[in-house]
């Protein structure tokens, strides 16, 4: 049965149909399988988009205006990371108006290292899942949240509301789904510990200075900087004694998405962890992603190539 397509809480809240507003959104939807692109053409023809054309110009600005101060001349480069995010913004408007987004999620994501998540859910019910700070960071909790994990998020606070939208469209309950903003100084930990041995999964996504406004931070390389990297993942796992589990999520194609799950990083054992060498390896983890494809990497969009070489 072909789900229906209507207005929702994200519809208002995120606005994001109204990109269709926008020629080069609606032209990228078209590009789009019929059987896939329908919801949002449809929604396009079905409501008033007078005064949403904002929305869908502004998105549209905003994609050339970063494009333009991250890459510089290199037009070719600019092109390429404007139609990648177009795709995912499309992506995400499709989301918003399938009457079942969480069964759209399963669908659409392929898993590598389904091995993985499920030694860890019959071991220990629960993990330290943490990713680059990438593009498609806010649809990862929904992954886990679409196959049956609780997941406790910890991020800005500007985007704990997004979260938590998306979740209220994403699963069937979203009571599985706990957000919390990052805090100066580090208190936050202890919860996140103690949620990890409640069975709630702790998702995390540093960025290039998480570590200065959460946990104790400690500087190390990466990917040809420096940075104020965060312990708090290497923290919570040896405390709750859970595995850190590394993964990401590339998008592959219209509504088609890879979920790559990394061998554990952290796997409890008779022997102590050490939180420094936890955090270092972690961070290798996460300087071997970016430097495959730096340009999804929201700290270097943000910090104009900071500590990523050209």
């Amino acid at each position: 049965m072909t789900p229906e397509a209507r207005p929702s809480p994200a519809f208002r809240l995120l606005d994001l149909t109204a990109l269709v507003a926008h020629q080069d959104f609606f032209d990228m939807a078209r590009r789009y399988p019929p059987e896939l692109a329908w919801p949002l053409l449809e929604a396009a023809n079905r409501y008033d988009w007078q005064g949403s054309a904002d929305s869908g110009n502004g998105a549209a600005r905003y994609l050339k205006d970063v494009a333009a101060r991250s890459f510089g001349p290199n037009v070719r480069a600019q092109q390429a990371w404007i139609e990648y995010m177009t795709g995912l913004m499309v992506d995400a408007a499709l989301f918003a108006l399938w009457q079942e987004p969480w069964h759209v999620v399963q669908r659409a994501v392929a898993v590598e290292g389904q091995a993985v998540l499920d030694r860890v859910r019959r071991e220990f019910g629960s993990m330290v899942a943490v990713s680059p700070h990438w593009d498609a960071y806010l649809a990862l909790p929904m992954c886990l949240l679409a196959n049956d994990w609780r997941v406790t998020c910890e991020t800005e606070p500007e985007a704990a509301h997004a979260w938590m939208t998306l979740a209220e469209r994403y699963v069937p309950s979203a009571e599985r789904l706990r957000v919390v903003g990052v805090t100066p100084g580090g208190g936050l930990t202890d919860r996140l510990i103690q949620d990890a041995r409640d069975g709630w999964s702790i998702f995390i996504t540093p960025d290039y200075n998480l570590g200065e406004r959460g946990s104790p931070p400690v500087t190390m390389p990466f990917v040809g900087g420096r940075l104020a990297a965060t312990t708090g993942p290497a923290r919570v796992a040896l405390s709750a004694e859970v595995p850190l589990i590394g993964m990401t999520l590339a998008r592959v194609g219209p509504l088609a998405y890879r979920w790559e799950v990394a061998e554990p990083l952290y796997w409890p054992g008779p022997s102590a962890g050490d939180v420094q060498a936890l955090t270092e390896r972690l961070y290798g983890y996460l300087a071997a992603e970016v430097a495959k494809n730096p340009t999804r990497w929201w700290g270097w969009i943000q910090s104009g190539r900071a500590g990523v070489p050209s």
